[in-house]
């Protein structure tokens, strides 16, 4: 990284913009970050599968973020579609001479598109990248991940691919070093390792690793299992609701429809969503404790700011267009109904959120974008994943894990709260929608001249008026 981050401060020179050594310099290196850091991010979510093998749910947590690797690794080397031109590989190949890979040319086109077809699963990328407001959806495809070998089948492909990418980086690069006179890495493992070595990271490691005492890892394992019953709990709601909501769709398509629904189902789902972050969360804080070196650890722990920046994009909104579908949109909408408590409760809750963000930049889409991306398009993120990830510290973590923690259940006391007055000042606006309507009758029966009959209508209406609004509230109390 030294070597590439020097190529481009010297590139900015307009004398040396075009010097040919450092664009090639620039274009190898660029290919070679990439897959290095490809090859760390893997080989960690590995390493803490099989450290780990006990965990269902904290092993799909981790296994999922394998095909996040490997589309967006995919997607950097060699792109999907329009955006191969922007692909790093082709610029590679369109550079320099390699007439003597041909084999390996050919068995890297061959194994990219097999990869396409065959290995990258969208749907995975997606879920492991971002949060699906679908929260029943999401926990569904985690159930589906109980296939390791067709995970491992899929990781195989991508590394058929990249040891050629290797064999050609390393001759390359060993040209490149000649020039300058240094030494290159000759094998695959010493590429690796090269790439990761940096100074001082050892020794910030070894003091780290003093802080992870027995009683802190003791305490950061057995507490998962409450993270995982947390969001059994939220997922057992989701199916409920799923339920009520296929009811009524098909014999009360108006009540599906209607405002008070809607917003359970944007309640449930944004409960879920924080379950699913407290669980990265905390998956991150377990795999750190089982990790062996620096960067193996910072691969986990940058998990943190991608789901923290996830979750409360959906429940804050960070941007225009995410805010107008957030939870507290939704919130901010119907919160001045309720009782002066429970908005009191609300301001000192969006206080919380909005001073955990600021504390620990939350909100930095840049940040995430460096954590989950290779490069977007035009736009290299390399740079500046080295630097945001030579940025962690493991005391900030482990408190960024307990802020998130602490904030879901936050979050959650007060939607507790909240539906529960919330049911009530619906069941106060049903109630007088039943009573309005009665009234129109009154108002027509009132023009009754007898009195007797007027008086008996009117006597019926109140015991019909009643029994209507005892049968919706008997109605509503049933499991």
């Amino acid at each position: 990284m030294t070597v590439y981050k020097t190529s481009l401060e010297l590139l900015k020179y307009p004398r040396l913009a075009d010097n040919p050594y450092l664009l090639n310099l620039k274009i190898v290196y660029e290919v070679a970050i990439t897959f290095y850091l490809a090859e760390l991010d893997n080989a960690a979510i590995f390493c803490a599968d099989f450290t780990r093998r006990s965990d269902n749910l904290y092993r799909r947590t981790l296994l999922l973020q394998c095909y996040r690797v490997i589309s967006e690794a995919t997607k950097a080397l060699f792109g999907f579609g329009k955006d191969q031109r922007n692909a790093l590989w082709g610029r590679l190949i369109s550079t320099f001479d390699l007439s003597s890979f041909s084999t390996e040319l050919e068995e890297i086109s061959v194994g990219v598109e097999k990869l396409k077809y065959e290995a990258i699963n969208r749907d995975a990328r997606n879920y492991a990248s971002h949060y699906n407001w679908d929260t029943l959806a999401t926990a569904e495809f985690f159930t589906s991940l109980d296939g390791e070998d067709i995970i491992c089948k899929d990781w195989n492909q991508y590394l058929f691919v990249s040891e050629q990418i290797s064999l050609i980086l390393s001759r390359l690069i060993a040209k490149l070093a000649s020039c300058l006179q240094i030494d290159a890495p000759v094998t695959h493992s010493e590429s690796v390792a090269n790439a990761s070595t940096i100074p001082g990271t050892d020794i910030k490691w070894s003091i780290e690793k003093r802080l992870l005492t027995p009683e802190l890892v003791n305490a950061i394992r057995s507490t998962y299992k409450e993270t995982e019953k947390q969001l059994g709990q939220c997922i057992s709601l989701c199916r409920q609701y799923k339920a009520l909501s296929d009811f009524a769709e098909q014999f009360a398509p108006n009540i599906k429809e209607g405002f008070a629904l809607q917003s359970y189902q944007k309640i449930l789902n944004a409960v879920g969503v924080l379950s699913f972050m407290t669980n990265d969360a905390h998956a991150a804080a377990i795999a750190l404790t089982d990790s062996t070196s620096f960067w193996e650890s910072r691969m986990h722990l940058k998990r943190l700011d991608v789901a923290a920046y996830e979750a409360l994009d959906k429940i804050v909104g960070f941007s225009q267009e995410s805010k107008k579908e957030s939870l507290f949109q939704m919130l901010d909408d119907t919160i001045m109904d309720l009782p002066t408590m429970v908005q009191e409760r609300y301001a000192a809750l969006k206080e919380e959120v909005e001073s955990l963000i600021k504390r620990y930049n939350l909100h930095r889409s840049g940040r995430r974008c460096s954590f989950v991306h290779y490069r977007s398009k035009k736009q290299l993120w390399l740079v500046h994943t080295y630097d945001n990830l030579l940025s962690i510290n493991v005391p900030e973590a482990l408190a960024k894990v307990i802020g998130i923690r602490n904030l879901t259940t936050s979050i959650t006391r007060f939607v507790t709260l909240f539906v529960g007055t919330f049911n009530q000042l619906e069941e106060q606006r049903s109630n007088q929608r039943i009573r309005d309507q009665f009234q129109q009758f009154r108002d027509l029966v009132c023009m009754i001249k007898d009195e007797d009959v007027r008086n008996s209508a009117l006597q019926t209406l109140d015991s019909m008026e009643h029994d209507a609004i005892n049968m919706r509230a008997k109605g509503r109390r049933k499991p």
